[in-house]
């Protein structure tokens, strides 16, 4: 009977253990996901102030970048345009300068007032 006892008694106690072991492990992993949830928000509330409230001086150079960035785009494709019609490279040449000057006049203004 003693035997049986014993037995019945560590089964017990294993069972035990084991429980303790998957109720740690389930909170270990409940707590990774809530650590990977707010690690996720912080990252996505950093990027929604940083668009809410941008630094004026880098957001206008950034404006800037990307309008350059389309006058020089244009500019090459009015070039490419003005030599099919033209045939004359020069010509067009110095036409597409005289049209990226008045892009250029047109972008500095906006950057005075805007």
């Amino acid at each position: 009977m003693k035997s049986v006892d014993l037995a019945k008694q560590r089964i017990e106690e294993e069972s035990k253990q084991k429980a303790q072991l998957r109720q740690q492990k389930e909170s270990q992993v409940q707590d990774s996901a809530k650590k990977e949830k707010t690690r996720i928000k912080m990252g996505a509330m950093r990027i929604i102030t940083k668009h809410l409230k941008p630094n004026p001086k880098q957001y206008q150079a950034d404006v800037m970048k990307q309008v350059n960035d389309i006058i020089i785009r244009n500019d090459m494709k009015h070039r490419e345009n003005m030599v099919h019609q033209s045939g004359n490279y020069v010509d067009a040449y110095v036409n597409s300068i005289k049209k990226s000057r008045r892009t250029q006049s047109n972008s500095n203004k906006f950057t005075k007032y805007g």
